[in-house]
């Protein structure tokens, strides 16, 4: 269908002009002006006072049960309840969640940052040693994990409160339902909580190798948050162009919903899924392991209206079968973690006709996304990421921190409200990336004569492989402690499914030998399993610069020119 929706700046403006639901004011943060939306919650407490409107609507749905809000806010009420009596300062703590994505998950999250605590969200598909240094790392005092993750941290020390389903736990662990016990009559009534207080930290992989976790303030999630808000009532306006004012009315009495497939421990699951719902009374049908033909089965029996997931989740939803189905109510459908492929998007549109399709670019650092493209305008610009958000200003610059002429290409520089405080106990990797409020992404591209932001290429040495961010030295630096490896170099190539394949060259030392699969199982046992790469390329010595870099752009042009 042809769309006649208004142009973004018309649509921009009308959603921020004074009196309108995103209209704007300045404040000063850390001596520098900052961009806030007048009328946001500035903290998550004002967010789950506000959520009691909706006791009664199902908030989440999972293996076939449903849970409403009155029940997942009395047990978030019970368990903060439960940590405070356990002793000790809770506000400003750090209370890790490390678990699969599941209602007690939200429940946690909610119950953590409601008592004025921080929660820590950990990599649930990481390693013993991965968890155990992100708890070390940020100082966590308290553990809420399920049975798989609890018995990863048997023979650490911490406190413990597991999620058992009927698993082998720690003997000190506390079972989450006793933790729990008596929510019925429990009431959420969060702390009093200053915007600039710790709320979140998340971990995102960076240029040096391994994990680095990003402090994130109340008002930089909430800032993060909004900026979410605003792109689905863009979004919302383009329904409205597309099917008009009546359908779109009729529409909004259905409760909001979306399928939730995606780690909640990143900010696409946590924020533009979880926190994005939650704070419109939305319904989160949760999908604990990917299976493209159980999604489908869920869009239709849960009248799913939004889908987001990366481009291996969307080439296995249009590659499985789908006759019969009633898949009308998806009307969204989100691409994240890499560019949109033209091909992609030309079989989403196909196969999801009444669903506008949208994109962008964001990181974690920002608390998610800083330009928005949907519908029409992404059809026009395949290659764009979008208009940046009204509350975010971004600069392309050289690297002597020029801003470059228009078309040019350079490296992004982002500065708002939404940005992180910092990274926790690494000083000096935070100075490389923040100066005068201004975080220097790593990431390259241009903006447009009409505005739009086209990604380029990364600085960063990580790969995106199915919507993961994987550093090429961490992996580098788990394959060489492998005593027949003399050395090793990662890179990336594009793949259909997965958007890039990780690739490890492997040069072998003399009068050793070793396999892939040898190698791929030392991998494994070091870094979580999508750490692994999906092909060893094993030749001869690397060649290198004059700093001693290996330049992965000729290593991959080699690797792709060599006969399968």
């Amino acid at each position: 269908m042809t769309e006649t929706a208004p142009a973004y700046d018309a649509i921009r403006a009308g959603l921020t002009a004074p009196g309108a639901p995103f209209e704007l004011r300045s404040i000063e943060i850390e001596g520098a002006p900052r961009r806030v939306f007048c009328n946001a919650p500035q903290t998550l407490a004002d967010v789950y006072r506000s959520v009691k409107q909706y006791e009664e609507r199902v908030f989440t749905v999972y293996n076939g049960e449903h849970m409403n809000y009155s029940e997942a806010l009395r047990k978030a009420a019970a368990l903060g309840q439960h940590i405070e009596a356990r002793g000790g300062a809770v506000r400003g703590a750090r209370i890790a969640i490390a678990m699969n994505n599941r209602p007690e998950w939200m429940i946690a999250f909610i119950a953590v940052t409601a008592i004025g605590a921080t929660a820590v969200l950990i990599n649930s598909r990481g390693t013993a040693p991965e968890i155990k240094a992100a708890l070390d790392h940020t100082d966590a005092t308290l553990v809420i994990a399920d049975a798989q993750r609890a018995q990863l941290l048997a023979d650490d020390a911490r406190d413990l409160i597991v999620v058992r389903d009927d698993a082998a736990a720690p003997a000190r662990a506390v079972d989450f339902n006793a933790a729990v016990a008596g929510w019925e009559n429990a009431s959420l009534e969060p702390a009093a909580i200053d915007p600039e207080d710790e709320a979140v930290v998340m971990f995102t992989s960076g240029t040096t190798g391994g994990a680095k976790a990003a402090l994130l303030t109340h008002r930089s999630v909430l800032t993060g948050l909004m900026n979410i808000q605003f792109s689905m009532a863009v979004v919302g306006a383009r329904l409205t162009a597309l099917y008009g004012a009546e359908a779109m009315a009729a529409a909004a009495k259905r409760q909001p919903s979306a399928m939730l497939c995606v780690p909640l421990f990143h900010s696409s699951g946590c924020y533009a899924i979880f926190l994005s719902n939650f704070i419109r009374g939305g319904k989160v049908v949760i999908l604990p392991k990917w299976n493209a033909a159980q999604a489908v089965e869920l869009i239709e029996r849960e009248q799913v209206a939004a889908f987001s997931g990366s481009p291996t989740m969307l080439w296995d939803l249009l590659r499985t079968d789908r006759s019969g189905r009633d898949l009308s109510t998806l009307v969204s459908v989100g691409i994240g973690g890499q560019a949109l492929q033209p091909q992609l998007m030309r079989e989403i549109i196909a196969a999801f006709p009444r669903a506008i399709l949208g994109a962008g670019y964001g990181m974690t650092e920002v608390n998610g996304s800083v330009c928005m493209v949907a519908g029409q305008e992404l059809m026009d610009r395949p290659t764009s990421s979008g208009r940046i958000i009204p509350s975010a200003e971004v600069r392309i610059v050289d690297d002597n921190g020029a801003d470059v002429a228009p078309g040019e290409t350079g490296e992004i520089w982002v500065r708002g409200a939404m940005t992180m405080r910092g990274y926790c106990k690494r000083p000096e990797a935070t100075a490389e990336v923040l100066s005068d409020g201004w975080l220097r992404t790593g990431d390259m591209a241009r903006i447009d004569d009409e505005g739009y932001l086209h990604v380029i290429d990364r600085k960063k040495d990580i790969v995106i492989s199915g919507g993961e961010n994987i550093s090429f030295t961490e992996v580098e630096g788990a394959a060489i402690e492998h005593p027949a490896i003399a050395e090793t170099a990662a890179f990336g190539v594009d793949d259909e499914r997965l958007g890039e394949r990780l690739i490890l060259a492997v040069v072998v030392k003399d009068g050793h030998q070793l396999n892939e699969e040898a190698l791929k199982q030392h991998v494994a046992e070091r870094l979580a399993i999508y750490k692994v790469p999906r092909e060893i390329y094993f030749r001869g010595p690397l060649q290198r610069n004059a700093l001693g870099k290996v330049n992965r752009n000729d290593l991959r042009k080699e690797f792709l020119a060599e006969p399968r």
